[in-house]
């Protein structure tokens, strides 16, 4: 473990002189370090990919905030941790349809679960609900945050875009989408 820690350090000041090639070198050791996190945790392929991939991005952009290089094992450990965790977050807390268009959603089963609304009604009581107009109601960054999720964007990419950690923008959705509904009366 320590030999690892010092190639990790190793690799790490030869990067930050300018070495390419030792970037690549360091990207293949703490692959070979998250992976089997993974491939423990997930058992699934595809996901395992996507978790390494993701884990990488944050440990580059986060690479020039490192003090200690010698402690790169445990950042690499805490990183791959934290992205697990948010991919749970993401999907045991959040649906994705949801998001994307919460009133309508949430509308759309309150009409269906009430007999007194015809389709015609339904129509209409949902034409009624000013979306946009809730939206003014939040605080700028969140409003923000949830515009650029409804254009598309993926947590990580509103995050790079606006400034934010992918946690923070989750929790601006979720925060956002609890106050609309919670004007729509919909909790």
């Amino acid at each position: 473990m320590l030999e690892q820690q010092k190639k990790l350090a190793r690799l790490f000041k030869a990067y930050q002189k300018g070495d390419r090639h030792a970037l690549k070198q360091f990207c293949m050791e703490i692959e070979k370090i998250m992976r089997p996190y993974f491939e423990k945790k997930v058992r699934n392929a595809e996901l395992v990919r996507e978790l390494s991939q993701e884990t990488h991005s944050r440990i580059l952009q986060n690479l020039p905030t490192l003090k200690e290089p010698m402690r790169l094992t445990q950042f690499v450990m805490k990183v791959a941790y934290h992205v697990l965790q948010d991919h749970y977050r993401v999907r045991y807390y959040f649906r994705e349809d949801e998001i994307r268009d919460p009133i309508k959603y949430e509308r759309l089963q309150q009409v269906s679960s009430r007999p007194d609304l015809t389709i015609d009604n339904s129509q209409a009581f949902l034409n009624n609900i000013d979306f946009e107009k809730s939206l003014t109601t939040l605080p700028k960054k969140t409003r923000q945050i949830l515009q650029l999720k409804i254009d598309g964007f993926t947590y990580s990419e509103i995050g790079r875009i606006l400034g934010e950690s992918d946690s923070a923008v989750k929790m601006h959705i979720k925060r956002g989408y609890e106050k609309i509904k919670k004007k729509f009366n919909l909790m």
